[in-house]
């Protein structure tokens, strides 16, 4: 400890009695900053109440996790396997919007992903949140260089989930109807 003080400029000083205890005077040189504000999570509560979810996830604990956030928020939940099953769902029904994982068997999401983007109609507009645990830079450019909105780190930290909802509420409710009535032009509810 004392070399850490040192090397901050400072200094350690013990004073101890024997019976009464030790007291330990540590002093380090530090530079002035500007006081910064806090980063404070604020709760934003859209009424997401009959959107359409689709879950594309292979782990089933997962699908489970997901499918809680997203009802628990008032979202209809769908889920499917793998990016083929996703790409038949997606052309058969409208989704507000998609949760892909990554790492799939037979089609994977970055795939899937770009499979959607070149849909022909306005499916190919649906809000979609990559979802994966892969901590490397290039999974994360490769699924939103296919067309992610967003990427959803693994395993879901449900304010991140609350805060990219709120980020994309416009894209997130194209296609409820409720969008004149329900969130401004900046995605608040009203």
């Amino acid at each position: 400890m004392k070399e850490i003080a040192l090397v901050m400029g400072g200094d350690i000083k013990l004073t101890s009695q024997e019976g009464i205890g030790s007291e330990f005077e540590v002093t380090v040189r530090l530079a002035s900053c500007e006081p910064k504000p806090l980063d404070v999570h604020i709760e934003r509560n859209l009424d997401y109440r009959g959107l359409k979810a689709l879950i594309v996830e292979d782990n089933r604990t997962n699908t489970i996790i997901i499918e809680t956030f997203m009802k628990r928020k008032g979202f209809i939940t769908y889920s499917v396997v793998n990016g083929e099953e996703a790409l038949k769902a997606v052309a058969t029904q409208s989704y507000d919007l998609i949760l892909m994982d990554n790492h799939m068997p037979v089609m994977d999401g970055v795939e899937a992903i770009a499979g959607i983007r070149n849909m022909p109609g306005k499916e190919k507009d649906t809000l979609i949140f990559g979802c994966t645990a892969d901590v490397f830079k290039e999974t994360r450019e490769r699924m939103m260089g296919a067309g992610a909105d967003f990427i959803v780190g693994k395993p879901i930290d449900e304010r991140i989930l609350d805060d990219a909802l709120y980020q994309f509420a416009n894209k997130l409710f194209q296609f409820s109807g409720r969008k004149g009535s329900n969130v401004t032009s900046l995605g608040v509810s009203k």
